[in-house]
């Protein structure tokens, strides 16, 4: 279940519970507070779980913006051929 249709659930029930408060049945608005809280812990919990993926995904970014662009050069200087490493000798 996504988040806004959380928060919508858990909208719904205090909205209800409201209702039930108007009428002075303060029991049933108790039950119908705790039925809306699951929905809107989960829907919160959904969240801060979301803005810290994002955060996280926005700190990898800025840090691999700020590394250097250079990349070392793959052959040796003068020479258009990639870099061999002499033959070990034994």
């Amino acid at each position: 279940m996504s988040k806004t249709k959380m928060l919508l659930w858990a909208a719904m029930w205090v909205g209800i519970a409201i209702l039930f408060l108007f009428w002075h049945a303060y029991a049933c608005t108790f039950v119908l507070l705790l039925i809306a809280c699951p929905f809107a812990v989960i829907a919160s919990l959904k969240h801060r779980r979301d803005r810290r993926i994002i955060h996280e995904a926005e700190e990898v970014h800025h840090l691999a913006a700020r590394l250097p662009a250079v990349k070392p050069p793959m052959s040796s200087q003068g020479n258009d051929r990639l870099f061999v490493p002499p033959p070990l000798q034994h």
